[in-house]
């Protein structure tokens, strides 16, 4: 009983670390380096055995403290014999300067987890150039202009209206 149970179990490990060594995570960013409010494309490429499931991370509206996802692009799955290739793409940008990391993601199988490596993201300011560039100071808030007869043309509008359905 003791054989069979050590039998079974090694063939359960066995078979673990055979399939372990098929499945790889790999995370990418194009363009690295940015301009505030720029784009940039965040790919992730899984290889993975066919018959295996894999649970995806889930990916909200942001990956990184600043470094919001815009858009889900594209998920794109290639069958080559018996592997399997995913391949998402997402649009990220940033609105404040800095460099940014963005952690390993998780996958998991039933047995193990995966993590994908991590990347960075430097997002730089606009330069100025105050001698050259046409920069004005702050307007004050301008009021719109009143008509009296533009207000008797809506009131009258209104008035109809409620007139009509008072009398329908």
């Amino acid at each position: 009983m003791k054989k069979i149970f050590l039998s079974i179990f090694l063939a359960f490990t066995l078979v673990n670390v055979l399939f372990a060594g098929d499945i790889s995570v790999k995370a990418t960013l194009e363009p690295t380096e940015i301009l505030i409010g720029d784009q940039s494309k965040f790919k992730i490429e899984l290889s993975q055995p066919s018959t295996e499931k894999i649970s995806w991370p889930v990916i909200t509206d942001t990956l990184a403290t600043n470094v919001h996802v815009l858009e889900k692009l594209s998920v794109d799955t290639v069958l080559a014999g018996e592997k399997m290739n995913i391949t998402a793409e997402y649009l990220v940008t940033s609105y404040d300067s800095g460099y940014y990391y963005i952690p390993e993601l998780t996958f998991e199988t039933t047995t193990e987890k995966f993590q994908s490596n991590p990347v960075g993201l430097s997002v730089n300011t606009v330069e100025v150039n105050e001698q050259t560039d046409d920069i004005n100071a702050e307007k004050d808030v301008m009021s719109a202009p009143f008509s009296w007869i533009e207000f008797a043309k809506w009131s009258g509008i209104g008035l109809s209206i409620i007139l009509l359905v008072v009398i329908i």
